[in-house]
């Protein structure tokens, strides 16, 4: 039990005289008791999957620091992952964890950490943000530095590009086209790009990194930044920190990563199949009927 569970302070002296006691570190990795494996929670922000573990890695040493206290720190098993997925929703993510947070744990402090900052309002985030502003969730996850570790690519939405004059004008005249991917499947424009990136990847094992995105420059659209290596992306978002939710990770076989652009307007996206198709990529887009 944590000694922070005020309800236990009247026979906390109790227990302690009956029981022996024994510290119980957090576990940031554990295993699971029956099989032995670890257990790799994720939890969901929008299209991204983030490691649970790194979060908690993050947020505890923070969580101290306020209160001097570790009592106050989260544990592995504090919100729970769906049994099939082993995936904590957002909604669980924002009205457990940052609920807890920010009514709990930050309520008597002061909370001024450039962790904790909403650079878009200047001050430091209210809970009340993450229901008033849609950019604040991933915003205040930007500024923990989290790694993008995974893509529930069945929830990705089209995302109009603002760069793309074609998808300005009233909301249903916007582009909402399918694409099948070798003859299968009908994607949106995101899903498509990240889908055959990740097709071409699976029968290409044995390319590294630096070759995928040699094959890949080919097919850019005009875009600037289309398709980086890890470093370049890192060099990217020290620079500029709101780039981190416009790309997509992508492991290749060595287990190296290459981040691609997720902006995909309906202007980018023709010119992206018709590079596809003409290319000797192994992949072939066709548009499908509505």
């Amino acid at each position: 039990m944590n000694t922070s569970d005020q309800s236990l302070f009247p026979i906390d002296s109790a227990f302690k005289r009956r029981w022996n006691w024994k510290y119980m570190p957090i576990e940031y990795h554990p295993l699971d008791k029956k099989t032995q494996q670890p257990i790799d929670w994720k939890f969901q922000i929008g299209d991204n999957l983030y490691s649970w573990g790194q979060f908690l890695v993050k947020i505890n040493p923070e969580i101290y620091t306020l209160t001097e206290s570790s009592d106050k720190q989260m544990g592995y098993f504090f919100a729970k992952a769906d049994n099939v997925t082993g995936i904590i929703s957002e909604d669980v993510f924002l009205n457990k964890v940052l609920f807890y947070l920010w009514t709990d744990v930050f309520k008597d402090f002061d909370v001024s950490s450039e962790l904790f900052k909403n650079k878009k309002a200047n001050r430091t985030f209210r809970f009340t943000d993450f229901f008033e502003d849609s950019e604040a969730l991933p915003n205040f996850i930007a500024n923990l530095g989290l790694d993008v570790v995974d893509i529930d690519i069945d929830t990705v939405e089209d995302e109009d590009s603002p760069e793309d004059p074609s998808t300005s004008g009233n909301l249903g005249q916007r582009d909402r086209s399918k694409y099948s991917i070798n003859g299968e499947g009908k994607n949106n424009k995101r899903q498509t790009v990240l889908r055959s990136l990740r097709k071409f990847v699976e029968n290409n094992p044995e390319l590294t990194a630096i070759e995928v995105i040699e094959k890949w420059k080919g097919v850019n659209p005009d875009i600037p930044f289309f398709i980086l290596t890890t470093t370049e992306y890192e060099n990217r978002i020290s620079e500029m920190p709101g780039q981190r939710n416009r790309y997509w990770s992508v492991t290749v076989g060595n287990g190296e990563k290459v981040y691609i652009t997720n902006q995909w307007g309906a202007g980018r996206m023709s010119g992206f199949v018709d590079l596809i198709n003409n290319s000797d990529l192994g992949i072939h887009i066709e548009k499908e009927s509505e």
